[in-house]
């Protein structure tokens, strides 16, 4: 009887060792996942400061295009 406890016991203890090393092992996983996601976030916010940097530029240029067609027209 009492090696039939002991031996539940082991097995109970083993079980729980696989769940935590299940549970780190996921826990790294997720972490990877986020890093990955945040520098997806990282370059996608790099690309549209420079498309809004190139749009200010282009409204600036349009802009004292305009000025510079109604002193010509005037």
């Amino acid at each position: 009887m009492k090696y039939a406890i002991g031996e539940i016991i082991l097995v109970v203890i083993g079980i729980l060792i696989a769940v935590q090393i299940n549970n780190g092992y996921q826990n790294i996983k997720q972490k990877r996942t986020e890093i990955e996601i945040l520098k997806g976030i990282k370059a996608d916010i790099l690309v549209d400061k420079i498309d809004i940097n190139t749009n200010i530029i282009g409204h600036n240029r349009t802009k004292e295009f305009s000025v510079f067609i109604k002193a010509y027209t005037m």
